[in-house]
């Protein structure tokens, strides 16, 4: 018994928990890039109802995707250590930022192929109609695991008290048999 104990001791050590001693502040940069991605989305959203040919839809596209894939791509980057403290603090199906990252970058991936594929101008708005509802319901979701994250830390609602979707009652991302991503309800 007292070998294990100084086994698990020793391993604790060596770092092999420190990604779960995120900060407010690391969780708040999470939270802020999650904002940055739905204030993307709704400026794509206002550019893409006036898109009148494929040369301003080729534009508003390769703006908005210079802009949010960035901000996804960090988002990847933080989602894996911060699963990990939401799994260690009994949070089980609530440590899904990676999966719902790993699900917004495959959303901008699909949307860079379909977005002004079409010589139809409404088909193509369409189709950023039908990107931006998902990125919007993806954001939401990230925001809301962030403010999960700081109630669990002690650091309470981040938005002010306005509050995004109920993070304890919102479904889970799973990675579905097909390669692609699906939640167990909430959206």
């Amino acid at each position: 018994m007292q070998f294990r104990m100084a086994a698990l001791l020793a391993l604790l050590a060596s770092g092999c928990g420190s990604n779960m001693s995120h900060t407010n502040a690391d969780v708040q940069a999470y939270q802020a890039l999650a904002l940055g991605v739905s204030s993307g989305v709704q400026s794509y959203r206002s550019q893409a109802a006036a898109m009148a040919d494929l040369a301003s839809c080729n534009g508003a596209e390769s703006q908005y995707d210079a802009q949010v894939r960035p901000m996804v791509q960090r988002m990847e980057d933080m989602s894996g250590s911060m699963d990990t403290m939401m799994d260690s603090q009994g949070r089980g199906s609530h440590g899904d930022m990676g999966c719902m990252s790993a699900a917004m970058r495959a959303e901008l991936d699909e949307h860079k192929t379909m977005a002004c594929a079409s010589a139809d101008m409404a088909a193509n708005q369409a189709e950023a109609t039908r990107h931006a509802d998902s990125m919007e319901g993806y954001a939401a979701h990230q925001q809301a695991r962030a403010e999960e994250m700081m109630s669990m830390m002690g650091g309470g609602m981040m938005s002010g008290g306005s509050g995004t979707a109920d993070a304890g009652t919102m479904g889970g991302c799973y990675r579905a048999v097909d390669g692609g991503y699906m939640m167990d309800g909430g959206f």
